[in-house]
């Protein structure tokens, strides 16, 4: 019988400490790794002092070391990799993923038009768009549509013009959005791209999601993207058609189809550990809860929504949250702790968004509302203090508040 070409491969954990060393000692010598994991120790931080013997010990025996987090402390001690989880501050690794990403188009001889430096500019174009820094989005990718035109691939151009599309999608230049993802879509079909022809049918859908008198045509966009996604077995593509279509159904009153295609969604991302996108689900299962009338459940939902997003640094999306929290509270009965959380969301303004815009119109009503009930006098007391509490107090009372 022929043998595996390859053995089960050993992962190990090592929590640094005063012990550390010689527990990793024993290890090393009883079993063969191929990596470890080095964590801080228990209510501490890692430093290089305790880090660096636990490095030296794993590489002498071939054992890739990899550091917890700190992403300049494993360059530091010349570690092999870093371990950042995706429900760390998303926002702080977004904006290291663009200094790299700048590095590399600095480096020496990255200037000619090569197919490397227009696939570096459109990746660096994506993490501009997450961060928020949207005309940069659109030069980086500007550039690197010109450099795969020049060189003739269809399949680079197509996700340039797709990035690019992104960057005017939250600029609010729909038709741009949607040009670029019209000919992303034909350089798709052109490279035999399957899994890029059903990125942008989707993200053409999503578009037209959030144009007046569109959502019929976004509706059946996002159905057959949803269905290439189910043929493809792509469960990231399956959830985003899911979330928009639960959407749609939801701005339509129908609560319970926009429940199941959300709760799809919620599971799908789940699957796939995706927090960032677990956030944007729960935030909607929680518009969805408030607006079939369960505020209660709808409070419960954000709470785990809210906790994610603050986690992961991302200060725009918790102005969008504060805003459906001050709805739920008024519909708890709760006007001037609405009022307060209001004006926390109010204090966030300018901030990036990477969630689907919510209802400013609709906010301003229930703003305009809460002033009629509770006076002058009291509102503006209530907005003084909300304005004034630190952003941490903000989300703290939020998640502690209680039906």
């Amino acid at each position: 019988m022929a043998q595996a070409e390859t053995a089960t491969q050993l992962y190990a954990v090592v929590e640094a400490g005063e012990a550390a060393l010689d527990r990793l000692t024993v290890a090393l010598s009883a079993a063969e790794f191929a990596s470890m994991l080095i964590l801080p120790p228990a209510g501490g931080t890692l430093d290089a002092a305790t880090a660096r013997p636990l490095i030296e010990a794993a590489q002498e025996k071939n054992v890739a070391a990899l550091i917890a987090d700190d992403a300049q402390l494993a360059r530091t001690l010349r570690a092999d990799g870093v371990h950042l989880p995706w429900s760390n501050d998303v926002a702080a690794q977004f904006s290291e993923g663009r200094g790299w990403m700048k590095r590399a188009l600095a480096l020496p001889g990255a200037d000619p038009a090569t197919a490397a430096r227009a696939t570096v500019l459109s990746g660096a174009a994506r993490l501009a768009f997450y961060s928020g820094a949207l005309d940069e989005a659109a030069v980086l990718a500007t550039e690197s549509i010109a450099l795969f035109r020049a060189i003739g691939d269809r399949q680079g151009l197509g996700y340039a013009l797709f990035h690019f599309a992104l960057s005017k999608a939250l600029a609010e230049d729909k038709a741009a959005c949607l040009a670029g993802l019209e000919e992303a879509a034909e350089c798709f079909r052109d490279a035999g791209d399957e899994w890029g022809s059903g990125l942008a049918a989707a993200y053409h859908g999503v578009v037209l999601a959030v144009v007046p008198n569109r959502e019929q045509e976004a509706s059946l966009r996002l159905e057959k993207a949803r269905a290439r996604a189910r043929a493809l077995g792509d469960n990231w593509l399956l959830a985003g058609c899911a979330h928009y279509l639960g959407s749609i159904a939801l701005r339509h009153g129908d609560f319970e189809r926009a429940r199941m295609l959300t709760e799809e969604a919620l599971v799908g991302v789940r699957e796939l550990s995706d927090t960032y996108r677990e956030s944007r689900m729960l935030h909607q299962l929680a518009e969805i809860a408030l607006a079939a009338g369960r505020p209660t459940e709808a409070l419960a939902t954000l709470q785990q929504s809210l906790a994610i997003t603050h986690a992961q640094g991302r200060t725009g999306d918790l102005a969008l949250q504060l805003r459906l929290l001050a709805g739920i509270r008024d519909a708890q009965s709760k006007p001037e702790e609405a009022v307060r959380f209001a004006a926390a969301a109010s204090r966030l303004a300018g901030h990036s968004v990477t969630m689907p815009p919510d209802d400013r119109a609709a906010h301003q009503r229930l703003c305009d509302s809460l002033r009629a009930r509770l006076g002058n006098e009291r509102y503006d007391l209530g907005w003084e203090i909300g304005s004034a509490l630190p952003i941490g107090e903000t989300v703290q009372a939020a998640l502690s508040a209680e039906a």
